[in-house]
């Protein structure tokens, strides 16, 4: 009673259920592989955050490539000394702190040999748009962050003008460096606190290093192909039970 699988449309309808299949199986392991990824990069991240700063100078250089620069330290703590130079300070839109947008201050801060780390300072609400916001005397302190790696554009998002930026969409640390007059290490740096709602900026907190939603879409995406597979068997069932009603009928 099941020949009629054979027949052209079902055959094309089998081999559709099958890409389907096939494509959600592997959209799942791929998931399942993208928490294995997630779960090593929080391993990773949290272990660096726990060792103790150690002097910037120690770590990477400024002539670090960018990109293994951002790979090898980020979320690593590290102590800068010197100065903020608020001159060259930018703000990194489309930021939000408790629901209200804003941005991000980013201010250069040059070290007692010239060179410069790009410091994430916290959020300002959308009023404060005028940089420089940071007012800094030049004295020389010492301050502890944690390393993130460079934002450049891959492939979408939006693009930046040519010319000075006050206002951009990313940390893009070799877009910036067109307009900054000092050596800016491969990577930048957040000094991480819990906020404090009555300062400004307001510190960025510490993120939680939580395995995403892999797990959900890879169970989606198996239950996805169960249906299509279940679907197909359930139709091609109630087809030849019809079938089969209507020989004993005749």
């Amino acid at each position: 009673m099941y020949r009629f699988l054979a027949r052209p449309i079902w055959l094309l309808f089998a081999v559709i259920v099958a890409i389907a299949t096939y494509t959600f199986v592997s959209l799942g392991f791929w998931q399942l592989n993208r928490l294995e990824e997630r779960r090593l990069d929080n391993l990773v991240a949290q272990q660096r955050a726990a060792q103790d700063p150690l002097a910037i100078t120690s770590v990477l250089s400024v002539g670090d490539p960018i990109e293994a620069a951002g790979e090898d330290h980020a979320f690593r703590t590290v102590t800068i000394t010197g100065h903020f130079d608020p001159t060259y300070e930018v703000l990194v839109r489309s930021q939000t702190y408790d629901g209200t947008a804003g941005f991000h201050v980013i201010t250069p801060f040059v070290d007692d040999d010239g060179n410069a780390l790009l410091v994430n300072q916290g959020w300002i609400p959308l009023e404060d748009d005028t940089p420089p916001f940071t007012q800094s005397d030049g004295e020389t302190e010492t301050i502890t962050v944690t390393l993130q790696p460079s934002q450049p554009r891959r492939g979408y998002g939006p693009i930046e003008p040519d010319g000075v930026l006050k206002r951009t969409a990313r940390i893009d640390i070799a877009r910036l460096q067109e307009q900054i007059p000092y050596a800016l290490y491969p990577v930048y740096g957040i000094a991480y606190a819990d906020p404090d709602p009555s300062h400004l900026p307001i510190s960025i907190p510490f993120p939680i290093f939580d395995e995403g939603p892999h797990q959900s879409y890879a169970i989606q995406w198996f239950t996805f192909a169960a249906i299509s597979v279940g679907g197909f068997w359930a139709l091609a069932r109630t087809t030849a039970r019809k079938r089969r009603s209507r020989v004993n009928a005749e």
